[in-house]
Order: structure tokens, then sequence, then C-alpha cells
């Protein structure tokens, strides 16, 4: 019994070291010009390891599509957004009117505020603001809202300002004993960014 169980062992010891070496020499035994042509299809290879050095040169160059349009690079205007603007409110500027910050807007020709926490701002020529997408965010740097809780919105709402201008409501949270409540604010300043 000894006898045999030393003959089993022997066998799968030669057999495992036949199988690592003939793993070791079948990678430079095999080649291209080995296989028939379409021997090999796609569902004989795992996915995702064939590699662009794998593919031949003219292969690899005829997977190549045609360019696509310039990328946005921030640098001549060319930064993603049609328009942009920095508003700050009459109270807050020490105006009476709502300030457009020039150096952190583009393409707004003056903003107006005709009643207490609304804004209307007037894109320049060319910039259809029915088509565009936009969205609005309150600054807080500029805000002087007492309880530092503050909203402002994109308001797309038709009359609440003329026709062809973008819509803001700034809010502020006033807490009282009974509860909070969001109050129109001319005290909050805010970003809005038109694609």
């Amino acid at each position: 019994m000894r006898t045999k169980s030393l003959w089993v062992a022997v066998i799968v010891v030669a057999a495992l070291g036949a199988a690592v070496a003939a793993r070791g020499s079948v990678h430079h035994l095999i080649t291209g010009k080995d296989i028939a042509p379409s021997t090999i299809q796609s569902y004989h290879l795992v996915d995702h390891t064939i590699q662009a050095k794998d593919l031949s040169a003219g292969l690899y160059t005829s997977l190549k599509g045609p360019p696509g349009p310039p990328g946005k690079d921030g640098k001549d205007g060319k930064d993603g957004l049609s328009a942009y603007g920095f508003v700050v409110p009459g109270e807050v500027s020490l105006n009476v009117n709502p300030v457009l910050v020039d150096a952190r807007s583009k393409n707004f020709d003056q903003v107006t505020s005709p009643a207490a926490g609304v804004f209307c701002l007037k894109p320049k020529a060319g910039i259809d603001a029915a088509t565009r997408s936009w969205s609005v965010t309150p600054e807080r740097s500029r805000s002087t809202v007492a309880s530092s809780l503050m909203f402002a919105y994109a308001d797309a709402g038709v009359g609440t300002c003329p026709a062809g201008q973008l819509a803001v409501r700034t809010y502020e949270l006033n807490i009282t004993k009974i509860g909070a409540v969001a109050l129109p604010s001319e005290h909050v300043a805010f970003m809005v960014l038109v694609s």
C-alpha cells in the first residue's frame, strides 16, 4: 500500500512539473502563423485584455475617429459659459441700485431690482435667455444677512422681469419666537451662471 501511495505522489509531482514547464514554453511555441485564419473568435478572448500594443499599426490607426470639437480651455472667453454675473444688492454696495461687478461678470449689460428680493439681469445681444440653462448661487462674501441663512434662485416665471431678461429671487431666513420665516431680501449677493 505504501508503494502505491508513493507512486501516486511521484506521478502527481511529475504531472505538475510537466504542466509548469509546458506553460513556460508554450508562449514561445505558438505564434500567429500556427493558428488558421478565423479559428480564434471574439468569444475566445477575455474581455478587456486586448491592448493597443497587441494590434497592428494599421488596425490601430483605422480605429481612430475624426477629431472632436476644440476643448474649453478657459482662454479667450472659451470657458464653457455664455454669461455669468456677480450681483451685489444696493443696500450692501452702498448704492441705491444693485451693482453688477465687472471683474466677475461677462456678457451682462445691466441688473435692476423692481421689487424687494427681485433682480432682473439683461444679457448682451446674442444671448437668448429663453433658450439657455442657468443657475444661481448666493454669495456669502458680500451678503449682510443677520441669520446667515439665505437663498437665491432662478425664477423662470413669466412676467417677473421684462422679456429676454433673467429673473433672480433672493430670500433670507428670519428667526422669530414662533419659528423661521423666509422673507424677500435686499441683503443677498449672488452669482448667476448661464451655459
